[in-house]
């Protein structure tokens, strides 16, 4: 199976070059974030056209008063496979995620997706979304699980496997929690970013990058440009569970330098699930 996880930044002028971007990569199961209503139906005539021919979406969970401003965008996931809708994470805003079943030949295997809102300038909100799928997914399950999106975290990861999140500052070349914002602690910030990126691993969902690459690679999925500096992040992530072997696991760093996204693709080939 191939699965292609992509924030396609809301842009209505290069869906077709997406979608084939989205080809390919001969992707199975695409996970969109950012998808506006006014593209929906064109990201999924045009996926069908590739084989997709099966989609779920989160926009009509939109309201109608965010026709403008962060909430005016949601998520989709398209597969070769027949996909069933199910209950997805409490959040604050529910468009940012989408969770089905796609009844493989194999087997049922769960796929969550989520845009995680950047705290810069969403603030707690970011950490109740964290905490959201945190809760949806902190649980055993015998079905194969998969969680893919932009998670706007972590501020860094270190060669020693350290996860520096946006709760962290480092002080004389440590890590620390920072003190508070917004009657909140940064060691609450800290623990909602942690508990996805890391926490989840004690409920079987595994970094798919980290475990094929470990962490002397570094690669980001998207880039900040201030004052002449570029600085890059790993935003951008695919957990699994155990039941699948990690073929391959990398980002398409490609289509975000064609200007199609501020995003680069996250691309995997895994195989066999029980």
């Amino acid at each position: 199976m191939r699965i292609l996880s992509w924030n396609t930044a809301g842009r209505r002028f290069c869906v077709e070059q997406q979608i084939a971007a989205i080809a390919a990569s001969d992707a199975d199961i695409v996970c969109l974030q950012e998808v506006r209503s006014s593209t929906k139906d064109l990201f999924k005539s045009g996926l069908n056209r590739t084989g997709l021919i099966h989609a779920v979406d989160s926009l009509s969970d939109i309201d109608p008063a965010f026709s403008k401003g962060p909430r005016q965008t949601g998520e989709l996931v398209a597969s070769r496979w027949p996909l069933m809708r199910l209950d997805g994470p409490v959040i604050p805003w529910p468009e940012k995620a989408v969770s089905v079943a796609a009844e493989l030949p194999s087997g049922s295997v769960e796929v969550h997706t989520v845009h995680v809102p950047p705290g810069s300038s969403n603030g707690w909100l970011k950490i109740d979304t964290f905490n959201g799928v945190f809760r949806r997914l902190a649980r055993p399950s015998v079905t194969p699980r998969l969680l893919c999106g932009d998670f706007n975290s972590p501020q860094w990861e270190t060669e020693d496997g350290q996860t520096v999140t946006w709760g962290q500052d480092e002080v004389n070349g440590k890590f620390v929690t920072w003190g508070s914002y917004k009657g909140r602690t940064g060691k609450e910030w800290d623990e909602g970013e942690r508990s996805v990126l890391v926490g989840l691993a004690a409920f079987d969902l595994h970094d798919v990058f980290r475990r094929l690459h470990g962490f002397k690679v570094q690669e980001f999925s998207w880039y900040l440009r201030r004052k002449g500096k570029v600085v890059g992040r790993r935003f951008d992530h695919l957990f699994a569970s155990h039941h699948f072997m990690i073929r391959e696991c990398r980002y398409l760093q490609v289509y975000r330098e064609a200007g199609l996204s501020d995003h680069s693709p996250l691309a995997a080939h895994l195989e066999g699930h029980e």
